[in-house]
Order: structure tokens, then sequence, then C-alpha cells
């Protein structure tokens, strides 16, 4: 049932919405803290399954080309697979951290210039 002053329209509807405070504060943080724990989870988990797969590959390749005990083979292909992916991100982190211009190896391409058509520096 309408009130006097009410309308049906979608434009006060949305008006009055708009300008009314939000119901839970606490509740729009807990919402981003939750995809904040969830995003990190998911990155942790995808960063394990590549270390898994990793390590998985090293031990399939240890097992051809040593004869050490299982044990060893598991311990090193671990090992070895977490080095990898530490020596990865760091050279990522550094590549990102150098100026694309300074690593760029064909000179004939130039990034694009925010002048103007026809005016040069």
């Amino acid at each position: 049932m309408l009130r006097f002053g009410e309308s049906t329209s979608l434009g006060s509807f949305l008006f009055v919405q708009m300008t009314r405070k939000p119901a839970a504060p606490f509740l729009e943080f807990l919402s981003g803290l939750i995809l904040l724990v969830g995003f990190g989870v998911a990155f942790l988990l995808l960063w394990f399954v590549t270390l898994v797969l990793l390590a998985g590959l090293l031990y399939a390749g240890l097992s051809v080309v040593t004869n050490w005990s299982v044990v060893a083979r598991i311990g090193f292909s671990f090992f070895a697979a977490l080095v990898i992916l530490k020596a990865v991100a760091l050279v990522g982190a550094v590549f990102d951290v150098i100026p694309e211009s300074w690593v760029a190896t064909n000179r004939k391409t130039k990034a694009t210039s925010t002048l103007p058509p026809g005016e040069r520096r």
C-alpha cells in the first residue's frame, strides 16, 4: 500500500536507495575480509599445486637418473622445486622493477608517444 507522497517509479526507488545509509557497515567489512582471505587461500593453493607438480617432475627425473632412496628423492625434489619457484619469483620481481626500456632488445619498435600527431620533442 502506498503512503501519501510515495511514488512507484524506478527513479524514486533508486533515489531512496542511494540516500539510505548502509544497514550494516560491519557486514560490508566482513564480506571484504572474507574475499581477501578467500583469494589468499586460492593463491596459496595454486602455488602449492605448482610446487607439487614441479616436484613430481623432478622426482620422476631423479628416479630415472639416480639410485637414491625414495625419501631422499622426495626430499630433494621438493627442495629443488621450492628453490626453482623462488628463483622464478625473484626474476619476475626484478623484471617488474626494471623499466621496460632498459631491457628492450629491439630498438626499431618504440613505445607509443603521448604527444598529439605531428608534434615532436
